[in-house]
Protein backbone atom coordinates (compact mmCIF):
# COMPACT_ATOMS: atom_id res chain seq x y z
CA UNK A 1 0.00 0.00 0.00
CA UNK A 2 1.29 3.46 -0.86
CA UNK A 3 0.26 6.39 1.29
CA UNK A 4 0.60 10.15 1.22
CA UNK A 5 -0.01 10.37 4.97
CA UNK A 6 -2.85 10.01 7.41
CA UNK A 7 -6.31 10.57 5.87
CA UNK A 8 -8.80 13.06 7.32
CA UNK A 9 -10.93 10.37 8.98
CA UNK A 10 -7.95 8.85 10.78
CA UNK A 11 -6.53 12.22 11.86
CA UNK A 12 -9.68 12.92 13.87
CA UNK A 13 -10.55 9.35 14.87
CA UNK A 14 -12.17 9.06 18.26
CA UNK A 15 -14.16 5.95 17.34
CA UNK A 16 -13.79 3.09 14.89
CA UNK A 17 -14.11 4.16 11.24
CA UNK A 18 -15.86 2.34 8.38
CA UNK A 19 -12.55 2.33 6.47
CA UNK A 20 -10.78 0.22 9.11
CA UNK A 21 -10.24 -3.51 8.62
CA UNK A 22 -9.46 -5.87 11.48
CA UNK A 23 -5.90 -7.23 11.38
CA UNK A 24 -4.18 -9.90 13.46
CA UNK A 25 -5.67 -11.67 16.44
CA UNK A 26 -7.32 -10.12 19.49
CA UNK A 27 -5.13 -10.19 22.59
CA UNK A 28 -6.62 -10.64 26.09
CA UNK A 29 -4.53 -9.89 29.19
CA UNK A 30 -5.81 -10.82 32.67
CA UNK A 31 -4.30 -9.57 35.92
CA UNK A 32 -5.32 -10.85 39.37
CA UNK A 33 -6.62 -8.14 41.72
CA UNK A 34 -7.53 -9.42 45.17
CA UNK A 35 -10.40 -11.87 44.73
CA UNK A 36 -11.19 -10.65 41.23
CA UNK A 37 -9.29 -9.80 38.11
CA UNK A 38 -8.78 -7.00 35.62
CA UNK A 39 -8.98 -7.84 31.94
CA UNK A 40 -7.84 -5.82 28.94
CA UNK A 41 -8.76 -6.88 25.40
CA UNK A 42 -6.84 -5.44 22.44
CA UNK A 43 -8.21 -5.38 18.86
CA UNK A 44 -6.10 -4.12 15.95
CA UNK A 45 -7.27 -2.29 12.80
CA UNK A 46 -5.73 -0.81 9.65
CA UNK A 47 -7.27 1.91 7.49
CA UNK A 48 -7.88 0.77 3.90
CA UNK A 49 -7.35 4.34 2.60
CA UNK A 50 -4.14 5.54 4.27
CA UNK A 51 -2.67 2.47 6.02
CA UNK A 52 -2.84 3.89 9.55
CA UNK A 53 -2.85 1.24 12.28
CA UNK A 54 -4.99 1.54 15.40
CA UNK A 55 -5.54 -0.47 18.55
CA UNK A 56 -8.90 -0.45 20.30
CA UNK A 57 -8.63 -1.67 23.87
CA UNK A 58 -11.22 -2.25 26.54
CA UNK A 59 -10.55 -2.53 30.27
CA UNK A 60 -13.06 -4.57 32.24
CA UNK A 61 -13.29 -6.45 35.51
CA UNK A 62 -12.15 -5.10 38.88
CA UNK A 63 -9.86 -2.44 37.38
CA UNK A 64 -12.01 -1.63 34.33
CA UNK A 65 -11.81 1.89 32.93
CA UNK A 66 -13.72 1.58 29.63
CA UNK A 67 -12.93 1.49 25.90
CA UNK A 68 -10.16 3.51 24.21
CA UNK A 69 -8.60 3.89 20.75
CA UNK A 70 -4.94 4.66 20.10
CA UNK A 71 -3.38 5.58 16.74
CA UNK A 72 -0.22 3.44 16.62
CA UNK A 73 1.31 4.92 13.44
CA UNK A 74 0.56 8.57 14.23
CA UNK A 75 4.22 9.63 14.47
CA UNK A 76 5.46 7.53 11.54
CA UNK A 77 3.78 9.45 8.68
Amino acid sequence: MKTTGTCTQCRSASSKSDTWNAIGENVVCETAMGRGYAQTEYRFFQCAQCGSVFVEYEDSGAGGRGKFIQHLTKRLY
